[in-house]
């Protein structure tokens, strides 16, 4: 019994000693996600029937400033991503996305609970005409968005756009890196919400209950 243990712990040092001599054991670091360079350019929250099709309805926001609809307030962990400028505290966004979940709250003045169901038309890297997503729900609903047909005549409004436009028939965008951004949800309240953040332009409580939505966008990097 005494030979094996000495057997033992001659082993022991001679698997010490190869260890020594092999030097440190390197370990690979994990590579870096891509960097992603996809920006969310414009919002338009558009009236539309049950089809998605828009109705020119009163009770319309966009992010756009040139259009003459009221304002689309983006929010984004308690905090407003839209630009300002003199007299504009709701100006336009370009809101870097990041690889993951991106949720985002909308907000913008007035309710219309005459106005059945509402889409999300989204516009991304500055492309000005056809958006890129369009996806409508149930004004007041909980229950999963729907895909409005392609060549479904909705509300576009990007900055430099057209202010009727169509549809693309897609909840998701691929950018040129081969980024891709896929709608996950979209819900909105313009029917009995009680919130009160924004007059028509700014930012700030006026007495009048605002509409409300929250997007969630889901960002895949292009696999390398």
């Amino acid at each position: 019994m005494a030979t094996h243990g000495k057997f033992n712990v001659s082993l022991l040092l001679v698997l010490v000693l190869l260890l020594a001599l092999s030097g440190p054991i390197s370990v690979s670091a994990a590579k870096p996600a891509p960097p992603i360079s996809v920006r969310l350019t414009s919002i338009t929250i558009d009236p539309e029937d049950a089809a998605g099709a828009t109705t020119n309805a009163p009770g319309a926001w966009s992010t756009n400033l040139a259009d003459p609809l009221c304002q689309a307030g983006v929010r984004s962990h308690g905090n407003f991503l839209n630009g300002t400028q003199p007299g504009i505290g709701l100006g336009e966004i370009s809101i870097p996305l990041k690889a993951g979940v991106n949720t985002f709250k909308l907000v913008g003045f007035g309710v219309f609970p005459s106005n059945a169901y509402y889409g999300a038309v989204l516009f991304f890297d500055g492309q000005q005409t056809p958006p890129q997503v369009a996806v409508y729900n149930a004004n007041g609903g909980r229950g999963h968005f729907r895909v409005q047909p392609a060549g479904t005549q909705i509300m576009g409004g990007a900055n430099g756009g057209i202010f009727f436009d169509v549809a693309p028939g897609s909840p998701v965008y691929t950018a040129p890196d081969g980024t891709q951004v896929k709608v996950q949800a979209f819900h909105i309240n313009a029917f009995d919400s009680t919130t009160d953040q924004v007059s028509c332009y700014q930012i700030g409580a006026d007495g009048i209950p605002d509409m409300v939505a929250t997007l969630t966008l889901k960002v895949t990097p292009p696999k390398k």
